[in-house]
This record gives C-alpha cells, sequence and structure tokens, in this order.
C-alpha cells in the first residue's frame, strides 16, 4: 500500500527495499517448505498499481504512520527470528533464521536513521515507577 500512496522519494526507497527483502527471505522459506514436503498456503494475487494523487488523503496512511508500522514489524519479526532460532534443533532452520534476522537488522538501521531525521520516530514518554531513585 505504501508503495502506491507516498511521494517521499526515501519513504519509497525504504518500501522498495522492505519489499525486496521480505520476498527474498519469503523464498528461503519456502524453498526450506517444499524441501520438506510441507504444502505452501495459497497466497492472495499482488495489488495493483495506482497513482498515489488518486488515493484521497483521508483513506491512506501517511509516511509518518507506514514508516513507524514498518519500524514495528521488524522489531516483531527480529523477536520471532531469535524465538526460532532458540527453539529450533535443526542447525540449518536455526541458521536460516539467524541469516533473516540479520537482513532484518540492516534494513533497520537505515530506516531509524530516516525516522530520526525526518522527527518520525515515536519515543514512549519516561516513566519512573513508584520508588525509582529519580521519582520525588
Amino acid at each position: 500500500m505504501g508503495l502506491n500512496t507516498t511521494t517521499d522519494k526515501d519513504m519509497l526507497h525504504v518500501l522498495q527495499n522492505a519489499l525486496e527483502g521480505s520476498l527474498a527471505d519469503t523464498k528461503k522459506i519456502e524453498k526450506l517448505l517444499l524441501k520438506e514436503g510441507v504444502p505452501l498456503p495459497l497466497v492472495n494475487p499482488d495489488k495493483p498499481q495506482s497513482e498515489q494523487s488518486a488515493v484521497p488523503e483521508g483513506v491512506k496512511l501517511n509516511d509518518d504512520e507506514f514508516a513507524n508500522l514498518i519500524s514495528a514489524k521488524v522489531a516483531a519479526s527480529i523477536t520471532f527470528c531469535a524465538q526460532a532460532m532458540a527453539k529450533t534443533v535443526r542447525t540449518d532452520v536455526g541458521l536460516m533464521f539467524f541469516s533473516i534476522q540479520i537482513n532484518l537488522m540492516k534494513f533497520a538501521a537505515p530506516l531509524k536513521n530516516l525516522m530520526i531525521s525526518r522527527g518520525w520516530l515515536r519515543i514512549p514518554p519516561k516513566y519512573n515507577p513508584p520508588g525509582s531513585p529519580g521519582r520525588e
């Protein structure tokens, strides 16, 4: 959706990198599943390309929202890969998830820098629990 709605060249580049990386990692997983005889589920067809200006403002997410959404998904995926590596008994599967995790981390750093430079990074407010040294 972001590829069809963003007009920001840097964000478009980030989204294209995300899609390419995701497709490459998906191919790795599909190859492993097929090799092990696991049938693949049906997938949804690709969405058609559209003109960015044709999508009304109230309908599309803005670049800030897309960046934060992707950032959250990347963070969750990195955690998932770590859990998968810890739980697997097969070295080849663990290495595959490690490879995917490295790809996610390589993608996450430039995304974070873009978010910081544009003021899109959302940082939760500071919280001092009761009884902590800095709390009155």
